[in-house]
């Protein structure tokens, strides 16, 4: 048994990952959501491209695809979907759609001639707050409140 070492470490991540509150839950899948994210367009930049890299940050739509794909698996995980899924549902779609319309109009600098870059407030921090809010706000939904 080579992997008795490996065996054992996923065993302790699976009592940890089971035993955590909604609250360590919420906040353990969000920093994941948003890793996730940025990992995700580093490795999707092109060979030799000049934008700066703090642009990679702006994540909204990466992290509320990711936040409805889990509102997604949960209505097919539960059979007969509840209210409260359904809700979410309905809340995280148009959430998503705001956040792309963001990311395409709101969140750049027009300045020719120049690469393109991020607003840093407008097209970095608030909208990934706003991305981080509406999965909170799903946890909020789902587990009748974020109680440690």
């Amino acid at each position: 048994m080579p992997f008795k070492g490996t065996d054992l470490l996923l065993a302790a991540a699976w009592s940890m990952a089971t035993s955590m509150s909604p609250l360590h839950e919420a906040f353990t899948l969000a920093a994941a959501f948003v890793s996730l994210g940025v990992l995700a367009k580093l490795a999707a930049r092109r060979e030799n491209d000049r934008t700066p890299k703090i642009n990679e940050l702006g994540i909204p739509t990466t992290v509320s695809l990711m936040t409805l794909s889990k509102i997604f698996a949960d209505i097919f995980a539960a059979g007969s979907p509840s209210h409260e899924l359904l809700t979410a549902a309905a809340i995280g779609l148009p959430a998503l759609l705001l956040f792309v319309v963001w990311e395409r109009y709101v969140s750049w600098y027009d300045a020719p001639g120049s690469p393109p870059r991020r607003k840093f407030w407008w097209g970095i921090v608030i909208p990934d707050i706003l991305a981080i809010a509406v999965l909170f706000l799903y946890y909020l939904l789902r587990y009748g409140g974020l109680s440690a």
